[in-house]
């Protein structure tokens, strides 16, 4: 429930920023910052080398000291920015990476503190202190949208938007090191290092792939439809997203139950899942189709109506993502399997990728759309059969709704509510 709390209050700065800046800048002003945010989180990504994951494996273990852990945290951030900096300034001196050097330099500026940033979240994860992990990202988008209001609206312009977005980067950092003070100072370890690295690059193919699946489309849009193209598709993919949000709350809720209960519970719990995930984000995404050209007129203004129709042509796709997002916890924490993960995303990757080679140069933005929705729904009919497969759980039962799935998706709300006592 904190998790899902904790979304819904980014999902609000972060969607207040995105209003602020559409209309301060317009779509190409907006396509401008959508595409450097996605490259600094690719970039981070990158440069992550996995050990965020493996910090959030071993920091609850008591097997390293926070001192140890915070120095590792702050090496990896620093050899993470050497790489990316090193990778991006020759692939931009050849030709290969073909931005500005503005939109290069603000990129790599965000990517230190947001290498730091990821890394002490993996520590407050595995610690298990969830108010400190969700906020950093929070404070992260209150910093932001402040930023945003203060500079866009008191000096304007694009460097602006993009000097408020770096100081939430930093600030978030900086908040991220002082919640993990305590302790005397310690030199780095070596075995930590070591063990770091071997273990995050097993899981770093995976990441990167998974990265890429979600971020490609907007960099196939800007491609077909230049700055203002990424600007309006960049809104089509904010509002789609909205749908990911109780999937995601269920995939992080449901994952460490799946490491303790019997093969036929956890399978019983993935099928629940998938029913809540996948019906609740149809029922929102009626809603959403209902209500897009209202809905991005009154926030965005009349200048983004060409957002529409992509955003209702990935709506299909982002249904069937949905259940992803349980899966995901199921091929990790019961199964033992997370290289299926990597492969679900690479299947959607590539099927998404032909699709819009094919789609996108006569459709545009619809064709980009409808090419993601394609690769995702391809990609969860393999997702589901190798459930049903590993899992033994029908297909049924992972699709077709029960009468007590409204109660289970309620439940934490009726928890929330005051029980009547006696007089």
């Amino acid at each position: 429930l904190l998790n899902f709390a904790s979304q819904i209050l980014v999902l609000g700065a972060g969607t207040a920023t995105a209003v602020l800046v559409a209309r301060l800048l317009g779509p190409a002003g907006k396509g401008v910052v959508s595409l450097v945010m996605l490259s600094a989180a690719l970039a981070v990504t990158f440069g992550a080398l996995g050990v965020p994951m493996y910090h959030g494996c071993v920091a609850g273990r008591g097997e390293f000291s926070r001192a140890e852990l915070r120095v590792n945290a702050i090496v990896y951030a620093i050899a993470g920015s050497v790489l990316i900096g090193l990778t991006a300034v020759v692939a931009w001196s050849t030709g290969i990476l073909a931005v500005s050097a503005m939109q290069l330099g603000w990129v790599l500026a965000a990517v230190p503190a947001g290498l730091a940033m990821r890394n002490f979240a993996g520590i407050f994860q595995g610690e298990g202190r969830f108010a400190e992990y969700n906020a950093l990202t929070l404070v992260m988008w209150l910093v932001i949208l402040a930023g945003t209001i203060g500079l866009g609206l008191g000096i304007g312009g694009l460097e602006s938007v993009l000097a408020a977005w770096w100081v939430g980067y930093v600030v978030a950092a900086v908040l991220g090191w002082w919640m993990l003070r305590g302790g005397a100072f310690a030199p780095p370890n070596k075995a930590l290092l070591r063990a770091s690295l071997e273990f995050g690059l097993a899981v770093w193919c995976v990441q990167l792939v998974g990265e890429a699946n979600l971020r490609f489309d907007t960099y196939v849009a800007a491609f077909v439809g230049g700055a203002k193209g990424a600007g309006y598709y960049s809104v089509a993919v904010s509002i789609s997203n909205l749908l990911f949000y109780l999937p995601a709350a269920i995939g992080t809720g449901t994952l460490p139950r799946m490491a303790t209960e019997t093969a036929q519970e956890a399978a019983r719990l993935t099928g629940v899942g998938c029913r809540i995930s996948l019906w609740s984000s149809a029922a929102l995404a009626v809603v959403v189709a209902l209500l897009a050209r209202p809905l991005i007129r009154f926030l965005f203004g009349p200048a983004f109506d060409p957002a529409v129709v992509p955003l209702l042509l990935l709506l299909p796709g982002i249904v069937v993502y949905a259940l992803a997002h349980v899966t995901t916890s199921y091929f990790y924490g019961q199964a033992g399997r997370p290289m299926l993960n990597g492969l679900v995303a690479l299947i959607s990757l590539v099927v998404g990728l032909a699709a819009s080679a094919i789609l996108a140069p006569r459709y545009g933005l619809a064709g980009v759309a409808t090419a993601v929705s394609i690769g995702r729904t391809v990609a969860m009919g393999v997702n589901l059969w190798l459930f049903t497969r590993l899992s033994r759980c029908p297909l049924i039962d992972a699709l077709l709704p029960r009468p007590g799935d409204l109660a289970v998706l309620l439940a934490p709300l009726r928890r929330l509510w005051p029980e009547a006592r006696p007089a």
